[in-house]
């Protein structure tokens, strides 16, 4: 889920996982299905140095996320929608995927995404530990969501209608962020484990 450091709200998360500085070098070879970008002391770096090969190093200057958000299932490998966001396609076959959000404390969380929409009008259901909440999605939508969640590991449920027939005809997510609240959770994630693991 980290593959980029310019991505919004990165640099918080590498924070909240204890990470203090990383190394970019352009061009050079990484595992990952998107070259990272450099990012700027506006994401929440400081530049530490230059060298010769164009390599750099920042500190992470960012205060910590409120917890760790990722896609473990039903989701494409990341892609790269409009040349700067990572998006995930939610490719299940049942149009049924998971998003998992790891938390060192309990409290409420500020979700944030976007969804990109195909062609024609889709329903998203975000199911949580009380029931499913229906989103009409047309275009490209911005959610914000406040969420309950427990220390370690809880889940959400998000369900597409119609389920997707192929990759292009999928809903696209951005990488999912989580930020400080700004008012009473709406959401209640489904608690799967205490350990956050980290």
């Amino acid at each position: 889920m980290i593959l980029d450091p310019a991505q919004a709200g990165t640099a918080q998360t590498l924070a909240l996982l204890g990470v203090t500085a990383v190394v970019i070098h352009p061009g050079g070879p990484a595992d990952t299905p998107l070259q990272p970008r450099e990012p700027t002391p506006a994401a929440g770096y400081r530049l530490v140095g230059r060298f010769p090969d164009l390599s750099s190093v920042w500190a992470v200057a960012a205060p910590s996320a409120t917890a760790v958000v990722t896609l473990p299932g039903g989701f494409a490998t990341p892609r790269s929608v409009a040349g700067k966001v990572v998006g995930y396609p939610l490719v299940a076959p049942s149009g049924v995927a998971l998003m998992e959000l790891r938390a060192k404390a309990p409290g409420v969380i500020r979700l944030v995404f976007n969804i990109i929409t195909p062609s024609g009008s889709r329903q998203l259901r975000i199911q949580d530990a009380q029931g499913e909440h229906p989103f009409s999605l047309s275009g490209s939508m911005h959610f914000d969501l406040n969420v309950e969640v427990p220390r370690g590991v809880s889940q959400l449920v998000l369900k597409t209608d119609p389920a997707p027939t192929s990759e292009a005809d999928a809903v696209v997510l951005s990488q999912p962020r989580a930020e400080r609240p700004s008012g009473a959770a709406a959401l209640r994630a489904i608690p799967s484990s205490a350990d956050p693991g980290f």
